[in-house]
């Protein structure tokens, strides 16, 4: 799939995702759920470095020590780059968002936080994104890739740009593009939750309105199912470290209330849903949600595709060629039934 530059759909479409991504209140926004609700946290160390009380920065800084250059694509709140200054991971980092006020907000904070540490802003649409031969030696691409549409041409950029001893580290969301599970799916984990919640409380899982999502989102999770086997393609020779993880226990967050952490009963859940995303994993029953994954430069090349024509590029980002009424009209009602609303994945 290839979108290329000068549509007015997409046009649009970037200027809203600009102001879903760079407003003051996403900017405050820390962390989202399935990164710091503590003991989903410690779930997901525990499967990415093999400890609950270790991050995957921690595990990078422990096996390869010190960054000279590296590059942070779509930096979102800033929190990850903070971790990588923190640790002492990099010398130099590059900053690049499609949002001018995101990378001056994030850019601000580390200067603040080590002042010794070059920082660098690039405003750049990573869909066309032309990056220099060779020039890092990490590049992290926490939950951005999935906001992707010329995926193809953005990992075959990001490949070419690491050093030849350079390494690439994705974190993202790899489920259903616009978060559109299967009815299996969905049966499965509301009558898993079900179960657990036993009544009180539950949210049955719903999927999102497509054309609601390309009006406030129109990038979020456009082309996710598709990015795993991309970048197996891409890195199958190369891989240090993957996993894969959240079957159910993502999808799950969105059929639970989180308003108060410190609810005993929402942090037994919690725990009961990892044990079974555990087994859910082993077995297969429900596909993961997401993949962590530190890749080497490779020598393979993703081969070329062809450009979307004006009425797909439509189909994708358009609200109105995305709406189906009655769908529409249910995810308008939704919470005054009670159905959730799907959270972002920051």
């Amino acid at each position: 799939m290839l979108i290329l530059p000068g549509s007015k759909v997409y046009g649009a479409a970037v200027r809203r995702e600009t102001e879903a991504w760079g407003s003051s209140f996403v900017l405050q926004e820390r962390w989202s759920i399935e990164y710091s609700y503590p003991a989903i946290a410690a779930y997901r160390n525990k499967i990415i470095t093999g400890s609950s009380g270790t991050t995957w920065i921690d595990f990078l800084k422990g096996q390869f020590g010190r960054f000279e250059r590296a590059l942070s694509l779509g930096v979102g709140t800033g929190w990850i780059e903070e971790a990588l200054l923190r640790r002492g991971l990099v010398n130099t980092i590059d900053l690049s968002d499609l949002s001018q006020s995101a990378v001056e907000h994030v850019s601000n904070r580390l200067s603040e936080l080590d002042p010794t540490v070059k920082v660098n802003v690039h405003v750049q649409d990573a869909n066309f994104i032309r990056l220099e031969p060779e020039s890092y030696d990490l590049i992290v691409c926490h939950s951005i890739l999935h906001h992707v549409i010329n995926l193809e041409h953005l990992l075959y950029q990001l490949n070419l740009s690491l050093k030849k001893t350079g390494m690439l580290v994705v974190d993202e969301f790899i489920g259903p593009s616009r978060f559109q599970w299967s009815n299996q799916v969905c049966d499965i984990v509301n009558s898993t939750m079900r179960s657990l919640i036993q009544g009180k409380g539950f949210r049955p899982l719903v999927l999102p309105e497509r054309a609601v999502m390309a009006m406030s989102s129109p990038f979020e999770s456009i082309r996710s199912s598709e990015l795993a086997p991309l970048l197996e393609f891409q890195f199958q020779e190369n891989v240090i470290l993957e996993q894969r993880f959240m079957g159910l226990l993502y999808p799950a967050i969105w059929t639970l209330d989180f308003s108060d952490w410190e609810d005993v009963g929402l942090h037994k859940t919690v725990e009961k849903c990892i044990e079974l995303d555990r087994t859910f994993t082993k077995t297969a029953l429900l596909p993961p949600c997401f993949l962590f994954g530190i890749y080497r430069k490779s020598r393979r090349q993703i081969s070329s595709v062809k450009p979307l024509k004006d009425y797909q590029v439509r189909q994708l980002l358009d609200p109105i060629w995305s709406a189906t009424p009655l769908r529409l009209a249910k995810w308008i009602m939704g919470p005054l039934l009670g159905h959730p609303r799907p959270r972002r994945v920051v």
